[in-house]
């Protein structure tokens, strides 16, 4: 089972169907879906199950032995959200609950921020590195050019992944 945070939005509802394609499933998307449109985004995805971001610790107890990786996308990405401590728990706390839940389950978790002035004066891109790094892990992921995380299903690739970064940031 692969548990995609931010799972119903644009970039997470294109790694759920990635997935599907290539046969990785069950799919669970995390994600609020409220009155948009943002149902649409995974109407067509064959899905086990969508989950509530604020039930996600609950989902992942009972379910922790099917999970074979995440792929978190959940973050505030609006640069007019102007709540501090909602930014603060979704994109930081949450970020870091996730990291511990995989370091304590054996599940594989990698993420990357890059400084806004590394990502103008080196054209560098956390999303599309953390693409190929993920590949390492058996993963996948994706973000924005100044942060991005993936999840996996081999943690034997967190060594590598290391070693691949070390060349991409020589």
């Amino acid at each position: 089972m692969y548990v995609i945070t931010g799972g119903a939005g644009f970039i997470g509802s294109n790694i759920a169907a990635t997935l599907e394609a290539k046969g990785a499933g069950p799919l669970v998307i995390v994600d609020r879906l409220r009155h948009g449109d943002k149902w649409r985004n995974i109407a067509k995805r064959h899905l086990h199950d969508i989950v509530d971001p604020d039930n996600l610790s609950e989902y992942l107890a009972a379910n922790s032995r099917e999970v074979t990786g995440i792929v978190h996308m959940g973050a505030i990405s609006a640069t007019t959200e102007t709540d501090a401590d909602l930014i603060v728990e979704t994109n930081f706390r949450l970020s870091r609950d996730l990291w511990i839940w995989c370091a304590e389950n054996n599940k594989p978790f990698i993420s990357l921020m890059i400084s806004e002035d590394l990502v103008k004066s080196k054209n560098w891109n956390a999303g599309l590195i953390i693409r190929e790094l993920a590949k390492e892990i058996k993963g996948g992921g994706g973000g924005q050019p100044f942060f991005a995380t993936a999840g996996g299903s081999d943690v034997n690739g967190l060594k590598s992944v290391t070693l691949k970064a070390r060349e991409i940031f020589k």
